[in-house]
């Protein structure tokens, strides 16, 4: 055999292999997608519950529209916003039902690779606020640090019910730095480092 047909011979072995491998890369990378998307979530409203769901895209439909409340000012504007945005892409979804208080409602969550951008906007219908209490938004973390603080939420009164507005937009991938995203009601003055009174995780 010559020394050329040997080389080819040496070369297709080495693509081959390089193809192999990077089929086992794209496999975990997938793997690792689906292990870190929206699992299910727990709730300690009422009677506590733990559901698990596969995960789930948004279908338009999913996605509330209110083009005459899109805004830049507040979180109920800045939902619509990201909703009008991103209602057509397949957003994933994590719908919560907390049938205690009637509550309903959906987190949407948007990765954008073209800015490395983070977007999680959530609306919940008939939660009510607490009198000296503030819902907040965290991320429970992997690292040493047990959460991160992402964002307050807002409560607006539309045909006289009680909506919960959140929304977080920050660099990066969330999801490569925790495993879940917390709801908690913590006290207005006190600069916690922690939730103080968790009612909905939604897991990764």
């Amino acid at each position: 055999m010559s020394k050329r047909k040997l080389f080819l011979n040496g070369f297709l072995i080495i693509i081959a292999g390089l193809g192999i491998l990077a089929g086992v890369i794209l496999t975990k990378q997938i793997q690792n997608i689906k292990e870190k998307a929206f699992s299910g979530y727990s709730s300690n409203i009422g009677t506590p519950q733990n559901v698990s769901s596969p995960l789930t895209f948004a279908e338009p439909t999913d996605v509330p529209q209110n083009d005459s409340l899109i805004s830049d000012s507040s979180s109920q504007g800045l939902f619509y916003k990201f909703a009008k945005r991103y209602q057509n892409t397949k957003p994933e979804i994590q719908k919560i039902s907390i049938p205690d208080i009637n509550m309903n409602g959906a987190v949407f969550y948007v990765y954008s690779t073209s800015n490395d951008t983070t977007y999680v906007f959530s609306r919940f219908e008939n939660l009510p606020p607490l009198k000296d209490k503030v819902l907040q938004l965290w991320l429970r973390s992997d690292f040493q640090r047990q959460y991160f603080h992402l964002s307050a939420t807002q409560f607006i009164l539309e045909n006289n019910t009680p909506i919960a507005y959140s929304v977080y937009v920050g660099r990066g991938d969330i999801k490569t730095e925790g495993n879940s995203i917390v709801w908690s009601f913590d006290s207005v003055d006190n600069n916690t480092q922690n939730p103080e009174s968790t009612i909905l995780t939604v897991n990764f």
